[in-house]
């Protein structure tokens, strides 16, 4: 029986859990319904709740990409990604925590009011509001993109714990420096400036829900104007959010506009907030100006009144926060607000653990001085940055000069710019990526400045990760990598390797960086085309086979015959030889007869020895047959070149016994194997004694003795089991031999195919002299000089690329160390 009993209480209470959840889903069905009538979210494409903010954190907010273009913003303006604010009004009415409907009420009424103020304000300092919607159950802010507010920010995320699953990491690894703080506190005074002086408006409310980090790191004022009031109406006691005893006003009977506390005794008493979760009709206390709760004179004007000064005091106490990491200057809870806790909280303020860091008696002074308890001795919003505090610190001096940057003239810029290179270093990665580079990219538009900015810039760009260097930087530098030139463009070639890490796309590489790289070859100045050389593999690597056959090869082959300059002809035939791996039978032949060119009218050891490195790649590449009828002959007269030293002859030989080395790899397993030796007569001579291999010390081998035996042994063939002749290599069409007219120089080497020799069947002729060399003119040291390690190769990318390998001949060659730039010696240019 009692096991009945059991089992039908458990049903029951099974049904009761299904009952509740079947509720809270049609709750929440209802709430989505409610939420997505708003017309605003039909236009973006809207991700995870990443923050929270307004009165109370009651506003959720999500990141939104714009669905379709518009006749003003496009898919990829700023404009495109937004944040959407949305209150869900049902949610404040019904469910377990729901309030009065005149208490609902009045908070829209105060969101209403601070969206129409905030759209009437066009300041850097204050939130942009593209659009405000409000439907049946819910309303919605779309605003400029944002990183969340600054209650989100000292939190770290937790206070979203109800609204999203987990927060995001952009609030749990956000750490904000002291400079940061700093600077933020600044440009929340310059926003307070304005609404006192220009906008006429005291705001009361200044909170961190109230104030909010933008996406690209400013600091703005985010809401709260429902409680500003006018600086042009005479003070009074109605300013007060609570009377010394505990009283609220509702902000009536002054002429005094929005100073909205509560007039419900329902929601409020005496004692403070009643337990349970209050609508936050009122601002956050522990923020609030003690004229403004406990009526405290000293401003020379009526107990209570609201100054300018209110706002400075809610600044300080904002700071103070921020700096300590999360203790509230006023001690005051959120959930135990009354006039008594604040009192205490006032009297114990400051009298707390000093704050720790290299300026914390300066940040505790400034403290004080913002939330002193008389409003006159407060300081202007305008003068804050005038304190010590601010001023002798040498990161806000570069920092606030940045700011006004676009309003000095170009010489004092250019003085700035110079005292700021390697100066980084004081700075932390966000103070470098929000504050310093997003005006120095604002000054590439200034033409004389351009060869200043870019390596600053460039070498801001390296701590930048690929999605937010596509993001922010790349829109403002790509038209300076399409058209810069002279020094502009030698400081984007030397940041090739980085650019190369930092652009995700081929196209867009090949249209910005390669573009750069291939404009480089054709500068009229030497040291542009050497760098421009020194880069291009590391280009290569990201761009498409086909791009490098139809564009890059041609370009090198062309700069290596009409250049004049020695480093400039050996860089290309190095960058050749690096790319030339992923070519096929028309770039080879293309490069052949480059190189066939070249020796006509170079013949100093530099070009010789890269001559002798690309033909080498092209051998590995191209296999046997290429190698054995045209690159070998091709390769042979070098080693009689009078130019080459001891060493450099040895690294030929090297090459050559390596072509017929791989020749003899690829040919072997094509060929039958030799028959045995025919059983000798009696009346035949004795064997002679056997004889070592080939190459070995110990004596030579009869190369006729297998071509006597295989002919003796072989059956005579007749007509009918005759088979047509075997070519010794496959039918490749030789390369002209140029005329003998065709030389400048009055002899050269010879290469005329198969036959080629010097001064014999190809051009006939000799070498020409070779100049004297020079000292350090000793490249064969280069290839092969024993723990040679090669400077690594920085950028690259993923997918089909064009892989550079450093262990080849090119690995160690260092033009600038060893070859002279200007003239090419005994060389000259085709054109």
């Amino acid at each position: 029986m009692s096991s009945l009993m059991q089992k039908a209480k458990k049903a029951m209470e099974d049904a009761g859990i299904k009952q509740k959840l079947a509720g809270a889903l049609e709750s929440a069905k209802a709430t989505a319904s409610g939420v997505t009538t708003l017309k605003c979210l039909k236009e973006y494409d809207l991700g995870p709740v990443v923050a929270s903010g307004g009165p109370g954190c009651l506003f959720s907010i999500q990141h939104g990409d714009l669905k379709k273009p518009t006749k003003t913003i496009a898919l990829d303006a700023p404009g495109a990604k937004v944040s959407v604010w949305i209150l869900d009004k049902k949610s404040l009415l019904e469910g377990p925590l729901a309030h009065a409907k005149e208490d609902v009420e009045e908070l829209l009424e105060l969101v209403r009011k601070d969206a129409a103020t905030m759209i009437k304000m066009l300041h850097p300092g204050v939130i942009k509001v593209v659009k405000f919607e409000e439907a049946k159950h819910a309303l919605a802010l779309v605003t400029e993109r944002v990183l969340g507010s600054l209650t989100d920010v000292i939190a770290k995320g937790a206070n979203l714990r109800g609204k999203t699953r987990s927060p995001p990491k952009t609030l749990t690894d956000l750490t904000l420096s002291t400079t940061e703080i700093k600077h933020g506190t600044l440009q929340l005074a310059d926003a307070l400036t304005f609404l006192h002086a220009d906008f006429g408006l005291i705001h009361r409310a200044l909170s961190p829900e109230n104030a909010v980090i933008t996406s690209e790191g400013n600091w703005k004022i985010s809401g709260g104007f429902g409680h500003a009031v006018s600086v042009h109406v005479v003070a009074n006691r109605d300013d007060m959010f609570y009377w010394p005893g505990g009283y609220s006003t509702g902000g009536s009977g002054s002429g005094r506009s929005g100073g909205y506390g509560s007039s419900s005794s329902s929601s409020y008493s005496s004692s403070g907030r009643h337990p349970g979760e209050p609508l936050p009709t009122t601002p956050r206390m522990a923020y609030v100006a003690p004229e403004l709760v406990l009526g405290k004179e000293g401003s020379g004007m009526n107990p209570g009144c609201a100054t300018p000064a209110v706002d400075i005091f809610s600044l300080g106490a904002i700071h103070y926060e921020l700096v300590t990491g999360g203790t509230r200057w006023l001690g005051v809870a959120d959930a135990s607000e009354s006039v008594s806790e604040y009192r205490n909280a006032f009297n114990r303020a400051g009298k707390g653990p000093a704050l720790k860091g290299e300026d914390a008696q300066a940040a505790a002074l400034v403290v004080q001085y913002m939330t002193a308890e008389a409003p006159k001795t407060r300081p202007a919003a305008s003068a804050l940055a005038n304190a010590a505090y601010f001023t002798v610190d040498p990161r806000m001096k570069a920092l606030r000069s940045l700011d006004k940057f676009i309003e000095l003239d170009v010489l004092a810029r250019a003085g700035f710019l110079q005292q700021l290179q390697g100066q980084f270093a004081m700075f932390d990665e966000r103070v470098l990526r929000h504050r310093v580079l997003p005006p120095l990219l604002v000054e590439l538009r200034t033409q004389q400045l351009q060869s200043m900015v870019l390596p600053l810039i460039l070498t801001l760009s390296a701590r930048q990760s690929p999605e937010d260097f596509t993001a922010s930087t790349l829109p403002a530098l790509s038209p300076v990598l399409v058209e810069a030139s002279g020094d502009a463009l030698l400081a984007i070639l030397r940041a090739v390797p980085t650019l190369a890490g930092l652009v995700t796309t081929r196209e867009t590489f090949e249209r910005t960086v390669m573009g750069a790289v291939v404009r480089g070859m054709d500068d009229v100045e030497i040291r542009v085309q050497e760098e421009a050389l020194k880069q291009t593999a590391a280009a290569c690597a990201k761009v498409t086979p086909a791009a490098v056959k139809k564009d890059i090869l041609p370009k090198l082959q062309a700069t290596a015959l009409n250049t004049t300059a020695a480093a400039v002809r050996v860089n290309a035939l190095v960058t050749v030889g690096k790319v030339c791996e992923g070519l096929g039978p028309p770039e080879w032949d293309s490069t052949l007869s480059t190189l066939h060119r070249l020796l006509k009218v170079d013949a100093t050891a530099a070009t010789l020895m890269c001559v002798a490195g690309v033909a080498d790649r092209v051998s590995a590449a191209a296999g046997d047959v290429l190698t054995a009828s045209r690159i070998i002959p091709l390769l042979s007269p070098l080693m009689l070149a009078p130019g080459l030293n001891k060493k450099q002859l040895a690294v030929v030989t090297k090459i050559m016994r390596s072509m017929i080395d791989r020749v003899e790899r690829g040919r072997m397993p094509t060929l039958r194997d030799a028959p045995a030796e025919a059983a000798r007569t009696p009346s035949a001579p004795s064997a002679a004694p056997s004889q070592t291999s080939a190459g070995s010390s110990g004596g030579a081998v009869d190369p006729f003795a297998a071509s006597t035996s295989l002919a003796t042994s072989a059956p005579t063939p007749t007509p009918a089991t005759r088979a047509p002749p075997t070519p010794v290599v496959a039918p490749i069409a030789p390369l002209r031999p140029p005329p003998a007219s065709a030389n400048p120089v009055g002899g050269s080497f010879g290469f005329g195919g198969a036959g080629s020799a010097i001064g014999g069947h190809g051009g006939g002729g000799a070498f020409p002299p070779p100049p004297p060399p020079a000292a350090n003119d000793d490249l064969a040291s280069l290839f092969t000089e024993p723990g040679y390690v090669p400077p690594p190769t920085l950028g690259g990318g993923a997918g089909d690329g064009w892989d550079v390998d450093d262990d080849d001949l090119f690995s160690g060659l260092s033009v600038s160390a060893n070859v002279p730039s200007g003239g090419g010696g005994g060389g000259g240019s085709l054109l």
